[in-house]
């Protein structure tokens, strides 16, 4: 994005896109904030951490924007990140901290089969 973001105007379907944007960044932010306040050392912490940080940065950028919170797929991707959340908030201890990163590791490969069915349309050769 350029960084006089002041000098660009998103359309109506990019300010949507963009409040889906920072949904998920205030879900990635509010979750690494919970394992923070659930007592989460170590790597798991410091993970935290650079989600807060990374996502707080991405979110105030992205809101030069003018992302569209109200947008009904905002609104959904809000709302799922809420469920995710309280699902979390049950746990406590080793159990909170295997499903923090398990959640970030389920994202991972989620993203990388949207990746290649996209990148990749028609079934590659096998050897």
């Amino acid at each position: 994005m350029p960084a006089d973001a002041g000098n660009v105007a998103a359309t109506l379907d990019e300010r949507g896109a963009l409040g889906v944007l920072n949904a998920i960044n205030e879900h990635e932010i509010a979750v690494g904030n919970q394992a923070i306040e659930k007592g989460v050392t170590g790597d798991v912490a410091d993970y935290a951490k650079l989600m807060i940080q990374a996502h707080t940065e991405n979110r105030d950028q992205t809101a030069a924007f003018g992302p569209d919170a109200q947008n009904k797929d905002a609104m959904a991707q809000k709302d799922k990140g809420s469920a995710e959340l309280a699902s979390l908030d049950k746990l406590s201890g080793e159990a909170y901290a295997k499903a923090y990163m398990m959640r970030w590791s389920k994202a991972i490969r989620r993203r990388w089969r949207r990746w290649t069915r996209s990148s990749f349309p028609r079934p590659l050769p096998t050897p």
